[in-house]
């Protein structure tokens, strides 16, 4: 399954949508914990970007505050959360 990996910025008092942008349009190389989903990733601010890391895929992005990618690569490895940190697995 393709996702459609997005960025949004919201107006702060209002919640309006004032842009949105696509990251990366990918299957993700691994499936998700079952004690998680897809969408955790958190992206940050500065005075001049927004930064994007889509861990799933190994993208990084950043968009200037109008919404315009100043940067995109998927060079960054992806290793299975199981592998990065071996939690034990709960009973199903």
């Amino acid at each position: 399954m393709e996702i459609d990996w997005r960025v949004v910025a919201l107006e702060r008092t209002t919640g309006k949508t004032l842009w949105a942008k696509s990251v990366t349009k990918v299957k993700p190389k691994y499936p998700i914990s079952t004690c998680n989903s897809y969408a955790t990733e958190t992206h940050c601010a500065d005075a001049e970007r927004v930064y994007a890391y889509i861990g799933a895929t190994g993208t990084v992005a950043a968009f200037d505050h109008a919404g315009k990618e100043v940067f995109s690569s998927t060079a960054l490895s992806v290793m299975p959360l199981s592998q990065m940190f071996p939690f034990p697995r709960l009973p199903e």
